[in-house]
């Protein structure tokens, strides 16, 4: 624990990968944090490039079979970044309504799609690395996408999110559960530590936060979270793409 909240302040770090030599030094920081860690919550503010650096992961690792869960929307975004970095078209399948074949070494499906019987494959296969990016869309507990996602068995996890906490903290207790199933076992217990409530009529009625300096302090190991104004002065000019 105690490394991995020092590694967060290295000015860089040193990795053995071709494509670490084309990132920023926070990045390869980001990277060293994921290497060091078993499952981990990248929580870097929009923009600042969570998927180069989950690429990167994997090739540190020289992971063989990877499945990125993503939004719909970005399923071809993430083929566009794993063929700009790596140059390994060859190498990606896309989920596009069938059944995957699961023979290449990236595999790419959205989060709906994973409920699906014809995806249940998935959980047959013991994968490398699991990525999911935008992963607070399996903040829901009780939703069958997200049960779906704890099922699918990984040696390594990695959660990609802007925004990891949204509106309350009880919803980040489904993202830690499955990064960490045999350490958050109970949500009421953690919502009993991170939630102010009273009991209504209909249930308990959530008011706001509370012991947010401890859920800090308990997220330290598991979670770095950088943002554009810590990072300024390691960042290129604007770029705009459509």
């Amino acid at each position: 624990i105690e490394q991995l909240k020092k590694i967060k302040t290295n000015p860089d770090a040193k990795l053995k990968s071709k494509l670490s030599k084309k990132l920023y030094p926070f990045q390869r920081v980001g990277v060293g944090f994921l290497l060091l860690s078993s499952n981990t919550l990248l929580g870097d503010e929009m923009g600042i490039g969570k998927s180069i650096q989950a690429l990167c992961f994997c090739e540190e690792i020289k992971a063989e079979k990877i499945l990125i869960v993503c939004p719909n929307s970005l399923k071809f975004v993430w083929a566009n970044e794993i063929e700009k970095w790596l140059g390994k078209e060859e190498e990606i399948e896309i989920y596009n309504g069938s059944a995957l074949n699961l023979d290449k070494r990236f595999s790419i499906i959205n989060y709906e799609a994973l409920r699906l019987e014809r995806n249940f494959n998935l959980q047959k296969i013991n994968w490398d690395i699991m990525i999911a990016d935008e992963c607070h869309r399996g903040k829901s507990r009780k939703a069958q996408q997200t049960k779906a996602l704890k099922k699918i068995p990984a040696q390594r996890k990695v959660g990609l999110s802007g925004t990891p906490i949204l509106n309350r903290p009880d919803e980040l207790w489904s993202i830690l559960n499955w990064l960490k199933p045999k350490v958050y076992t109970s949500y009421w217990r953690f919502f009993e530590q991170y939630v102010d409530y009273w009991d209504g009529r209909f249930g308990k009625v959530v008011t706001g936060s509370k012991n947010l300096d401890q859920l800090k302090k308990e997220l330290e190991p598991i979670m770095i979270r950088r943002t554009k104004k810590e990072v300024l002065p390691d960042l290129p000019e604007k770029t705009y793409q459509n």
